[in-house]
């Protein structure tokens, strides 16, 4: 009997999936990422979703880059808080320099983040800037939850398509243990 436990246990513990494994399987595997710093022993999982900014604006989408963070090469438990950063690439000029308020309506519902930090680089005439927040699992779930999730930054003002809700979805399902 004992014997015959020891076999099960190996095969289950053999059989558990890597977070690589796991990003293999998604349609859009492309979207997500994985690295180990092993100096730091974490390991980062990455997601990006994009969306649309209404016309008007010198650019038309922005990034929304996810990072999550724990120690080792396995998940021991959900990481529980997520780097997120609002990107827009080769605007004309520092759009988020003395504004980086962030405001979400989910679902018509008002979730204030509240102000970010800025960051950028001037690239070839033009510049490329982020936001950053930090964002709770929870809030991450209940944007990836909501029907509609409209965003205002600063004085952009967008939203996350329904196409995209299901990549939110599975970088919350890569972050769990």
């Amino acid at each position: 009997m004992k014997i015959l436990l020891i076999i099960l246990l190996l095969a289950i513990a053999g059989s558990a999936q890597t977070i690589q494994d796991r990003i293999k399987a998604l349609d859009d595997s492309k979207t997500y990422a994985v690295k180990y710093d092993k100096f730091k022993d974490e390991t980062t999982v990455t997601g990006r979703v994009g969306f649309r900014l209404p016309k008007g604006h010198i650019i038309d989408t922005m990034e929304l880059e996810m990072n999550g963070t724990f120690p080792g090469q396995t998940p021991n438990q959900d990481i529980a808080e997520f780097q997120c950063y609002f990107i827009q690439h080769y605007s004309q000029s520092w759009v988020f320099l003395h504004d980086q308020h962030l405001i979400m309506l989910l679902d018509g519902v008002k979730v204030d983040f509240g102000q970010g930090k800025q960051g950028g680089e001037a690239r070839l005439g033009g510049v490329d800037e982020w936001v950053y927040f930090k964002i709770s699992r929870e809030d991450l779930q209940k944007i990836a939850d909501a029907k509609t999730v409209e965003i205002q930054l600063a004085s952009y003002e967008g939203r996350i398509s329904q196409k995209t809700q299901p990549r939110l979805k599975a970088f919350l399902d890569l972050t769990k243990k």
